[in-house]
């Protein structure tokens, strides 16, 4: 009998923690919008079909840019 009352102790302890943790976790919902206040960032794609050539102390890249 005195296990069950430490096992009911055990769980009840687990849920507060666990739902004190979730309750801490949470932000404002409009917290994302620190990170957009500059606007939208565009990143380029990767760089396929490259082709690189030389010449007198230059060199020239050539690619197309995919999504």
């Amino acid at each position: 009998m005195n296990n069950q009352k430490i096992n009911i102790r055990t769980v009840k302890l687990a849920f507060m923690i666990l739902l004190s943790g979730t309750y801490l976790a949470c932000t404002k919902a409009d917290d994302y919008k620190k990170f957009t206040e500059k606007g939208e960032i565009s990143y380029t794609g990767k760089l396929d079909s490259v082709k690189v050539m030389s010449g007198n102390n230059r060199v020239y890249i050539r690619g197309l840019f995919s999504r």
